[in-house]
C-alpha cells in the first residue's frame, strides 16, 4: 500500500508539478473505501478546516436573507439551466426575498468574489449565473486551432508546444 501511495504522488507530481494547477493541492490524502480509519478521516477534516479559516471570506457575517437569494440563484442555475439573469429580475426576486435595491449590489458583489457568479457594478444589466458558461463563450472565440497557424513563421515550434501543452503563450 506504501508503494502505491509513493506511485500515485509521483505522477501526481508529473503530471501537475509545473502547472498552475498544482498550487491548488493542499495535500494527498489516502481514503480507505473498504474499512474506517478514524484517524485518516480527522487529518482530513483537520486540514478542511485548517483551509477553510484561511480564507477571506469564512468567517464574514451575513445577511440571513441572503442565504435565501443565494439559494434562489441556483436552483434557477440548475433547474432551469438559466445563463444570464436580467437587473430587474433579480431585483423582483430579491424584493419577494425582502431584500431591499441598496442591499442586493452588495450581495451581487458578494457572490462575485467568491466566484459564483459573474457581476460587475458598472454593467448591472447582466448577471452571469454560470461563470462555466462564459468560460465556454470565450472558447468559441479563442481557440489556437486556426489552419493556417503551423505556417506562421513569426512564430517558434516551442512556442506553439507550450499554448498546446499549457495554454499559455509567452514571447
Amino acid at each position: 500500500v506504501e508503494d502505491r501511495k509513493k506511485e500515485y504522488i509521483k505522477r501526481f507530481k508529473k503530471c501537475f508539478g509545473d502547472l498552475d494547477k498544482a498550487n491548488h493541492n493542499r495535500g494527498i490524502f489516502f481514503i480507505s473505501n473498504t474499512e474506517f480509519l478514524k484517524s485518516d478521516f480527522n487529518k482530513l477534516k483537520t486540514k478542511i478546516s485548517d483551509v477553510a479559516k484561511k480564507m477571506m471570506y469564512f468567517s464574514e457575517e451575513l445577511p440571513m436573507q441572503w442565504i435565501q437569494l443565494e439559494n434562489a440563484l441556483s436552483v434557477l442555475k440548475d433547474e432551469s439551466k438559466q445563463n444570464i439573469l436580467s437587473w430587474q429580475t433579480c431585483m423582483e426576486l430579491a424584493e419577494m426575498l425582502s431584500i431591499k435595491e441598496n442591499e442586493l449590489l452588495p450581495f451581487l458583489t458578494y457572490q462575485h468574489k467568491i466566484g459564483n457568479i459573474i457581476f460587475f457594478a458598472d454593467i448591472k444589466e447582466y448577471i452571469i449565473l454560470q461563470p462555466d458558461w462564459l468560460v465556454k463563450c470565450f472558447r468559441c472565440l479563442v481557440c489556437d486551432n486556426h489552419p493556417q497557424k503551423r505556417n506562421i513563421e513569426i512564430i517558434q515550434l516551442t512556442d506553439w508546444h507550450n499554448l498546446e501543452k499549457t495554454g499559455q503563450f509567452i514571447r
